[in-house]
């Protein structure tokens, strides 16, 4: 359904967008699966990739997030989260390293397609989490 819409978009766009020029990137917990599925519907020719983020969690509640790392180092810090929870930068700083070699050895497991020069297109797909 959600790949049938996004195949509208893309046509119904002014843009001139061939499927080849598309990279569909997923995230894991279900928008891999959903991004590998759209590339399938819009073109053989259409490529899909894995990103790998990371949650950077508060030290006294790991289910809450102070910011986020990418798998080229690149982090978003939530100061204001930081500030009220008083996170410490050495925390910070080790946490960002943890999430850091975590995304490392996942991605030792995952074979991912190169990104090469293509426009990348990028969709959040990934659905809203329960936990």
């Amino acid at each position: 359904m959600l790949s049938g819409v996004l195949n509208d978009i893309l046509k119904k766009s002014k843009l001139k967008i061939l499927p080849s020029d598309v990279l569909l990137l997923g995230i894991p917990r279900g928008g891999v699966i959903v991004a590998d599925a759209i590339a399938d519907k819009l073109s053989d020719d259409c490529k899909f990739n894995i990103i790998l983020p990371r949650k950077l969690r508060a030290q006294h509640n790991q289910e809450i997030s102070i910011g986020a790392i990418m798998e080229d180092g690149t982090t978003y810090i939530n100061r204001k989260i930081c500030d009220a929870l008083e996170v410490s930068d050495a925390y910070l700083e080790n946490e960002k390293s943890t999430q850091f070699g975590e995304i490392i050895r996942r991605k030792k497991e995952k074979v991912q397609a190169p990104l090469n020069k293509r426009r990348q297109i990028q969709y959040v797909l990934q659905p809203a989490s329960s936990s």
